[in-house]
């Protein structure tokens, strides 16, 4: 793997958003809400709420690592909720986290080319 100094600059410095970003950020938030909703009531419709956070962030992020990490997340979420509601709140932050850090870290303009 070779890493240059565009990568490090884009993984290292702040992206302030621009406002298509910043409606990306909100639906990807309103989702994850909704799925830590669903864990705050017990668990009791996480399976749908998640579902959503899949739904989500595949067709908002771009491909790459980070939306790869951030859908591997929901699926821990999924994989441990029945047994341990604060590790899945834990993976559904990551989720979000990565899910924010592909938006983010998406070559933009000239980059993108």
């Amino acid at each position: 793997m070779s890493i240059t100094e565009a990568d490090l600059d884009r993984w290292f410095t702040y992206h302030p958003p621009t406002p298509e970003q910043r409606a990306i950020y909100d639906r990807i938030t309103e989702a994850t809400r909704a799925a830590v909703e669903a864990i705050a009531n017990g668990g009791h419709g996480l399976g749908r709420a998640l579902l959503l956070v899949d739904t989500t962030i595949e067709s908002e992020c771009p491909d790459g690592a980070e939306q790869k990490y951030a859908l591997e997340e929901v699926a821990r979420c999924w994989e441990v909720s029945r047994d341990d509601l604060p590790a899945a709140l834990m993976h559904l932050r990551a989720a979000r986290m990565w899910a924010n850090a592909a938006i983010a870290c998406a070559p933009q303009g000239d980059e993108a080319a």
